[in-house]
């Protein structure tokens, strides 16, 4: 019998049934489920995008396999039925809760001197209210009652009452004045604790730099191979070096627009009167200057915003979208540091686009798309488009690799069902490189650092390689008032560290940009040494930590 009951009332080993737009109750095994069952776990993992759900156990890790259900996350769409294995606060969201609340919380500076300040005044009170006593007691022999009365009034006038209601008007005030600098305190404590601060440790994005990215450089196969190009944009000077009439730069344009998910936002594009408003306007800086500037607004990841900013110069990307659509998808994330998705072509081929850290794409590819087409891409031309990221990395751009593949029909037909996920494989069962993991993997194993037994085979297909397109370079200029900021905190003897999971010389090209880094880094000192001790047509020998050797320094033997 099917009832609906309240999910407080769920105990163990209950059968339940949860359909599309319901929260899960508790958690769950999943026993059957729809083909089309998802879960939202960005309660849990932060993922944005919902996770297939199915029956059979696909992983030993509880987070990874596909047939458990949590508490507290939701089912997009599909249905499923299964049996409760948690409740309440044996659930793994409860779990988490209990966590975070076994934490210990420290006391902060101002509670230390308020509670040492209180202990000195009590024992203070207390000596004196004592002395007095025996002092009324037996010198004077006061009448006991009042001699007990005058000892109580003694240590209550030397409490300090008032001293807590002193303190919170003070941080308070100081809050207001700090919110008039556009600093928002959360905790009152908070205020007094900033004058004890001896390091900050700040993200990159949006909070050091401006999180308004433009595409300002580009690579793909020229006249003289893979070659750098500038791109028209606010924050660079000239004008756009990129001939848009060559086929290796409208595949690089294609894998922009396609393997993408951010869109434009619709009420961008209307101005106040309701009338539709232009792609690019002047707009008007600080300076009085203007600029030709995209004011179209973008929903999604900042770095996919950028290029479909810059490839909307070319085609209306929505209805490039509509006539190429996309069949399959592989999001993005920190693991694998790529996103691939499969796209039927308005030609009715079939093509894998793929976009992530240039590492990892140029590594994945076995042929590139040169001015007179696709040919071998030999490890030569993989170090000097490496050299070329560097440069761009260097110069504090992010940079961003694409590649893709072209399906043969015969292996690929129409109705060929494409996954991005199995249970028997680690991959897909369509081409994305991985004969490069592969590599990886086998190492591993000969190290014994992975036990074969446990890992899944790659799927043959994945390991089929791609065609290596080109790299984009956006630019995510430092905010105005950063450099300012740090100077400052620097001579308040603060520490800055920037955190980020940028490449790591667009990292340390963004720290020197606004004053947390200056002057030689490590490796410019070892480099130009090495340079000076070596006279022409010598070979130079540097000693040191082999991870800090620059890929520029070829010529150079590093001994640890």
């Amino acid at each position: 019998e099917i009832a609906e009951v309240e999910a407080e009332l769920l105990v163990k080993g209950d059968i339940i049934i949860v359909v599309g737009g319901d929260a899960v109750p508790a958690d769950i095994r999943i026993i059957s489920c729809s083909d089309d069952m998802t879960v939202d776990n960005a309660s849990i993992t932060g993922e944005s995008l919902p996770i297939k759900r199915k029956a059979i156990t696909t992983d030993d890790d509880p987070l990874e396999t596909k047939n458990l259900a949590f508490f507290g996350t939701q089912v997009p769409e599909g249905s499923c039925e299964g049996v409760v294995i948690q409740t309440g606060d044996n659930t793994f969201m409860g779990r988490i809760a209990a966590l975070a609340l076994s934490t210990e919380t420290l006391q902060t500076p101002i509670n230390i001197e308020i509670e040492h300040f209180i202990h000195i005044i009590s024992a203070i009170a207390v000596f004196l209210g004592v002395t007095f006593f025996l002092i009324g007691q037996f010198v004077v022999e006061a009448d006991p009652i009042t001699n007990l009365v005058f000892v109580i009034g003694i240590i209550v006038a030397n409490v300090p009452e008032g001293l807590l209601a002193t303190v919170t008007v003070s941080l308070t005030l100081t809050a207001t004045k700090m919110v008039k600098k556009k600093v928002l305190v959360k905790n009152l404590e908070g205020v007094e604790t900033l004058g004890s601060t001896s390091c900050i440790c700040s993200d990159k994005t949006g909070t050091l730099t401006k999180n308004d990215m433009t595409v300002v450089q580009i690579v793909y196969g020229g006249p003289q191979g893979f070659e750098v190009f500038d791109c028209k944009s606010s924050f660079t000077a000239g004008r756009s070096t990129y001939d848009e009439s060559l086929e290796s730069f409208r595949r690089l344009q294609r894998c922009a627009t396609l393997c993408n998910t951010s869109t434009f936002k619709p009420e961008s594009k209307i101005d106040s009167n309701g009338e539709p408003k232009p792609f690019r306007m002047g707009v008007v800086q600080g300076d009085g200057t203007v600029i030709d500037e995209v004011v179209w607004k973008t929903v999604g990841n900042a770095s996919e915003g950028a290029m479909i900013k810059f490839c909307h110069e070319f085609r209306d990307i929505e209805d490039y979208r509509s006539s190429n659509p996309d069949i399959c998808k592989i999001p993005f994330n920190s693991k694998n540091k790529y996103q691939a998705h499969v796209h039927k072509l308005q030609d009715n081929r079939t093509a894998v686009l793929m976009k992530g850290a240039p590492e990892r794409i140029i590594d994945r590819c076995t042929t590139a798309h040169f001015i007179k087409g696709e040919a071998e891409f030999t490890e030569e031309q993989k170090d000097a488009v490496k050299k070329l990221q560097d440069g761009l990395s260097e110069n504090g751009l992010r940079v961003l690799g694409f590649c893709e593949r072209i399906l043969e029909e015969s292996k690929y037909p129409a109705d060929y069902e494409f996954i991005s996920s199995m249970d028997d494989y680690a991959t897909s069962n369509f081409p994305i490189g991985d004969f490069f993991e592969e590599k990886n993997r086998e190492a591993l194993i000969a190290s014994g650092a992975v036990d074969p037994e446990k890992v899944k085979p790659f799927h043959p297909n994945a390991k089929e390689g791609m065609c290596f397109l080109g790299l984009m370079a956006l630019i995510d200029p430092p905010r105005d008032a950063v450099p300012g900021a740090v100077a400052l905190c620097k001579t308040a003897g603060i520490k800055v560290i920037m955190v980020t999971g940028d490449h790591p010389k667009t990292a340390q090209a963004i720290a020197k940009s606004v004053g947390i880094l200056w002057g030689d880094t490590r490796e410019d000192i070892m480099r130009k040494n090495a340079d000076k001790a070596r006279p022409d047509g010598t070979m130079g020998l540097m000693a040191g930590d082999p991870g800090y050797q620059d890929p520029d320094d070829a010529e150079a033997i590093v001994v640890p």
